[in-house]
């Protein structure tokens, strides 16, 4: 009877241990959960600290540099009875700029290696052409 009375008591001895371990065990759970969401926010916060980072970086590494007309690559046709003149920036690059186009358009043209989308004011459009009318000589460039 002794030994079956001790053998009740260490079992509900070990119960209460298991109890206590169990809600150890939960705090862990519940701090460990809460850790990884303070991770996760670090590391959100972080990697969006690092794109405005690269951002700025790349803002920095590539400034506009005025380069010499001649190295431009140059296309010239026709669209709608106006001829469009187009000067492409970067010729490794499939970016390109409109320096003439009818004032009351408004357009997306794909040519080529030329892929213009401009919607200016006449008076700049004018301005432009005169400038690169003046650089280039009037023959290689557009009329409006």
């Amino acid at each position: 009877i002794i030994d079956h009375e001790n053998t009740i008591d260490k079992l509900q001895s070990n119960q209460e241990e298991v109890v206590a371990l169990r809600s150890e065990l939960e705090k862990e759970k519940k701090k460990r959960i809460k850790l990884k969401q303070e991770y996760n926010q670090l590391l959100e916060a972080y990697d969006a600290t690092q794109q405005e980072d690269n951002f700025e970086e790349n803002k920095i590494e590539s400034p506009k540099v005025r380069r010499s007309s001649k190295k431009y690559k140059q296309k010239k046709f026709e669209l709608g009875g106006n001829t469009i003149f187009i000067k492409n920036i970067d010729p490794l690059k499939s970016g390109a700029q409109v320096l003439a186009v009818p004032l009351s358009m408004s357009w997306n043209y794909r040519s080529g290696i030329a892929k213009p989308i401009i919607q200016a004011a006449g008076q700049e459009i004018i301005d432009l052409i005169e400038e690169i009318k003046a650089q280039e000589g009037s023959e290689r460039v557009g009329t409006i």
